[in-house]
Parts: C-alpha cells; structure tokens; sequence
C-alpha cells in the first residue's frame, strides 16, 4: 500500500490503485476542466492569452485522457496474450488435461 503524506504524488497513488491508463485519464480530465476554467474565465475578463491558454490546456488533457485509453487497451490485451500463452503452454505439457 502507497504511504500518502505532504509530499505524495496523486498521480502515483492512483496509478498503484488503479492503474496507469486510470491515472493518466484522470490527470487529463483535470487538465480539461482547469483549461475550461481558464478559458471562460479569458473570456469573462477579456483576456485572450488566458483564453488561449485554457483551451490549449484543454487539448492538451483530451490527448492524455486518450493515451490512458491506450494504455488500458493495451494492458488488457497483453493480459490476454498472457494468459493465452499460459493456456497454450499447459496444454502442451499436458495434452490430454482438459479444463
């Protein structure tokens, strides 16, 4: 279990509870609502390079939101090349043991 105090990262908690794609989807989704923010608020005080500033934030957490989809679309498939080359390799050891 992660030892959380002052100086822990969230990120790294997450990713030991949940996972990396897991992590890296919720820094994105965080990244996208603080650009939100900063967007709206460049556009309530007239201020376009806070605007700017909060849209790129915001693409810039859709595409870390994206690559923790990847990460989990490859951790699964592994997982399953994993435990299909277990089965593969039970099976030829013991040819006539069905599951």
């Amino acid at each position: 279990m992660t030892h959380i105090d002052e100086s822990t990262n969230v990120h790294d908690v997450i990713s030991d509870v949940a996972g990396e794609g897991t992590a890296q989807k919720v820094e994105g989704s965080a990244h996208q609502v603080v650009g939100k923010v900063k967007e709206v608020a460049g556009n309530v005080s007239g201020d376009k390079e806070l605007k700017a500033e909060g849209q790129v934030e915001q693409a810039e957490g859709k595409v870390q939101h994206l690559i923790g989809q990847v990460i989990d679309v490859a951790e699964t498939a592994v997982g399953a090349v994993v435990e299909g080359s277990h089965k593969l390799i039970d099976t030829i050891k013991h040819p006539h043991h069905k599951e």
